[in-house]
């Protein structure tokens, strides 16, 4: 027997008339099954709308419905019912911390930012993607917000300086923007001295009543040691340094010399004296110049790496350099965009 206030939907994918390719409705579709209900549904509730069934389909249509709540197109609430934020008037965003504890609400939709108060701040990071219900303007005139929920975790490990008084392990992590303290239980300290820094990952996150705990995974060192500051930042802002093993195995496909099939179609300029205005130490040539008189006047070449011929659309290397976004220079080192065999080739 049908719901009361909802239709079978045909599984098409506009939500209405035609057969899916897919046996799993597309996002679309499982957003205008929400908006004709009008109200939260179960994952049961939606199975049976698009008549689907049996544990497979459910395992799918749930991780359907779990990206879209990370995606902050619905939310899950406490009843494990999906709701549209449309109809709740919620908001969705990233979280900016401040040094003083409160933070902002940097919004998905571009709106202006909203306020989040030390007592908001006290359950989610600098980077959390949340949402939150309008709540009122503080005494600044301020749209302030309430938490509602926290979409995704933007940091699973902090850096920072290991503290231990009266026997309790505290991190402060080095990033101003996490006003947090973790706590780490004496048996999750492993070698960390007081005063090192370290970085811990977070085992429970913090609520408004109770302090994140972690443990601790690595051991920097001493503050003002060599090179402590580059790692520091690279764990601080979350900058990736290894490489997953589908990027590696393209990676060590490419091989070290350019291949015949590389040079089809292309004009061979090796054998010209291609200048880079580059540093003696610079290994990742991105462009390069020759230039040489011809006529009354002068023949200038510039060459530029060809970077798409080996990072193609949709490939680990493109997702990855999605991820990246940009090599990251630091005074003793570099953390590349791409692998070695391409950025230092």
């Amino acid at each position: 027997m049908e719901q009361p206030g909802l239709s079978k939907h045909k599984q098409s994918t506009s939500g209405r008339g035609k057969s899916y390719k897919h046996p799993i409705p597309k996002r679309a579709a499982i957003l205008d099954f929400l908006r004709d209900a009008g109200r939260p549904l179960q994952a049961q509730v939606i199975m049976k709308g698009f008549d689907l069934a049996g544990q497979a389909m459910r395992t799918l249509l749930t991780e359907q419905l779990r990206k879209m709540v990370r995606a902050g197109q619905i939310i899950e609430n406490r009843r494990g019912e999906y709701c549209l934020l449309e109809k709740l008037e919620l908001i969705t965003g990233t979280v900016s911390g401040h040094q003083d504890g409160f933070g902002f609400l940097v919004r998905d939709d571009g709106g202006e930012d909203i306020y989040l108060s030390a007592r908001e701040m006290r359950a989610i990071f600098h980077g959390d993607r949340i949402v939150v219900r309008p709540a009122g303007l503080d005494r600044r005139g301020r749209q302030e917000g309430q938490l509602v929920e926290v979409l995704e975790r933007g940091v699973n490990e902090i850096a920072g300086q290991f503290i231990r008084e009266r026997g309790i392990g505290v991190v402060i992590p080095d990033n101003p923007k996490i006003a947090h303290r973790i706590l780490v239980a004496k048996g999750e300290a492993g070698s960390a001295k007081h005063g090192q820094i370290v970085v811990v990952k977070i085992l429970d996150f913090p609520t408004h009543l109770e302090q994140a705990t972690g443990k601790i995974v690595r051991v920097i060192g001493a503050p003002g040691e060599k090179g402590i500051a580059t790692d520091i930042a690279i764990h601080a802002h979350g900058i990736p340094t290894d490489w997953p093993h589908a990027v590696r195995q393209q990676a060590k496909m490419l091989g070290r010399e350019v291949s015949a099939g590389a040079t089809r179609n292309r004009v061979d300029l090796r054998d010209i004296n291609l200048v880079t205005i580059d540093g003696a130490d610079a290994r990742d040539f991105d462009d390069a110049v020759f230039c040489e008189p011809a006529g009354n006047g002068y023949r200038l070449l510039v060459a530029i790496a060809d970077v798409a011929h080996y990072v193609e659309i949709g490939t680990p290397l493109d997702q990855q350099a999605i991820r990246r976004g940009t090599s990251v220079y630091f005074p003793d080192r570099v953390v590349p965009m791409l692998p070695e065999v391409l950025s230092n080739g």
